[in-house]
């Protein structure tokens, strides 16, 4: 089966001259990817449980490469309990605060453990009139408050990617969470992709369970997404193929 891609992100970046730069602030325990001519567009995009920024470094290179603005949070502690992933949520929401009032628009956007905290977040913002105009769920596993917390996100753009069920991602428990969603969005699953595939570049663990063409289709559509780069046609042509299921 011929899949009709482009290279990963994370090689796509590197093959290019950077045309942003990339700031550690410790104060804010980010690390900013920060394009010459930056967008409208701020994505705050959170790496999954137990990892770190550098996972997601190579989608953060391909966003700002395309004058995207992206905030990678090293968040705190594994989110292993409901007092560290409140901790998570406070922590994303002061980022978003942080940008309200500007000129951005904000995406959330997270893997795993961070789909939930990018979730849960979305869903306190709403309720302080913070300014979230997009969410992105990279096979998202939801914590057990995420699925009620759905019945109170208002109506905004929301994609969520899957890849195939597995021990990983709780058995794509994502999909309570959807049924628990109020409005209609956007849900993909990438055929015999794996959970760690969003991770860019993958980590020395991931790399075993990592597929290529998985990791490919999760940089594209990220990117496609976020940038308005003819994302329905990208679709509809690995539906065609047989690459993405539309299961929404």
């Amino acid at each position: 089966m011929t899949l009709y891609l482009l290279l990963p992100a994370f090689l796509v970046a590197e093959e290019s001259p950077q045309a942003f730069r990339i700031v550690e602030d410790a104060q804010s325990r980010t690390v900013r990817y920060l394009p010459e001519e930056p967008s409208n567009l701020v994505v705050i995009l959170s790496h999954g449980f137990s990892r770190s920024p550098e996972r997601m470094a190579g989608h953060a290179s391909a966003l700002a490469e395309r004058g995207v603005s992206v905030w990678l949070p090293d968040l705190y502690s594994l989110m292993g309990g409901k007092k560290s992933r409140q901790k998570n949520i406070d922590f994303l929401l002061g980022l978003v605060r942080e940008l309200a009032g500007t000129k951005y628009d904000v995406i959330l956007a997270g893997h795993s453990s961070g789909g939930a905290l990018s979730f849960m977040t979305a869903v306190e913002a709403q309720g302080e009139d913070l300014p979230v105009t997009s969410l992105i769920l990279l096979d998202a596993v939801p914590w057990d408050e995420t699925i009620p917390a759905a019945t109170r996100l208002q109506p905004l753009p929301l994609l969520s990617l899957t890849s195939e069920s597995s021990s990983m991602n709780a058995w794509l428990k994502i999909e309570e969470l959807h049924e628990a969603i109020g409005f209609d969005f956007t849900q993909l699953r990438l055929v015999g992709s794996s959970h760690v595939d969003p991770e860019n570049p993958p980590g020395t663990f991931s790399r075993a369970f990592a597929t290529e063409e998985g990791q490919e289709l999760y940089s594209q559509l990220l990117i496609r997404y976020v940038t308005n780069d003819d994302f329905a046609g990208f679709v509809d042509a690995q539906v065609e193929i047989g690459a993405i299921e539309k299961t929404q």
